[in-house]
Parts: C-alpha cells; structure tokens; sequence
C-alpha cells in the first residue's frame, strides 16, 4: 500500500459523445480535477470514431499533447 501512496498521479482524458450513454455517463461521472479532463463531442461517435482530424477538439493532437506531458513522447512526430 506504501508504494501504491508514493506514486505521482497520472492524467486522464476521457474522450465521448453526448450520444454514447454509457460513455457519456462515465467520464461525466468523474469530479474534472487537476489530473482529470473530460472531451465531450455532440453527436453518437464510440471509439476510434472520435479520432476523425474535423472534430472540434483535435483528438490526435491532444493526444499527442497527453503522451508527452505524462510519459515524455518524443515530440518529433
């Protein structure tokens, strides 16, 4: 349990569409905090359906974005 205390936290997106209920009602279900960010998308897109580059959020840009602040991905992508 010690060491489970010691560790840094880690950021969490949590891409969803308001039309994806199951989806929707998790990540909304979360308190947003320092290490939390919810990305809503209006419509019913699930899964690989929200990385699309005309979706309002960017999605693969914040997930570049994520990696690199949380484990360092090399930017050069």
């Amino acid at each position: 349990m010690d060491e489970l205390i010691d560790i840094e936290p880690v950021g969490v997106l949590c891409f969803y569409a308001t039309g994806d209920a199951e989806s929707a009602q998790t990540c909304e279900s979360i308190e947003v905090n320092e290490n939390y960010t919810p990305v809503k998308y209006e419509g019913n897109y699930h899964g690989m359906m929200l990385i699309q580059p005309e979706l309002e959020h960017e999605p693969l840009t914040m997930i570049m974005e994520f990696l690199d602040a949380t484990v360092g991905w090399d930017e050069g992508y």
